[in-house]
């Protein structure tokens, strides 16, 4: 799974993390499997919040919001964002990933 809407393989988020694979992608957003740079053997899982519906990925790698109403929409998502992760963080199940 690549396109033009997913970072590259090998692209580091943050200086920190390196992306392996891209796991999916939703109506949120975009799964990538990471790797920790700076500690061996340490995978992660990093989800961008990232909607075609209003997003679009310049060539730099910048997620851009085309549309005048997509502030709203980019700040209800990302708030249902934080409920998932608070949700997962009280889930101990080794088919989940841990937050």
């Amino acid at each position: 799974m690549q396109s033009n809407e997913h970072l590259p393989i090998g692209y580091r988020i943050g200086g920190h993390y390196e992306i392996v694979k891209i796991l999916g992608q939703g109506g949120f957003g975009i799964v990538y499997l990471v790797k920790d740079i700076h500690r061996l053997d340490a995978l992660f899982v990093i989800k961008e919040l990232f909607s075609r519906d209003f997003s679009y990925r310049y060539r730099d790698g910048r997620s851009v919001y085309n549309k005048a109403e997509a502030k709203n929409i980019f700040e209800k998502i990302k708030a249902d964002i934080i409920s998932e992760v608070n949700i997962l963080r009280k889930i101990r199940n080794r088919n989940i990933v841990e937050a």
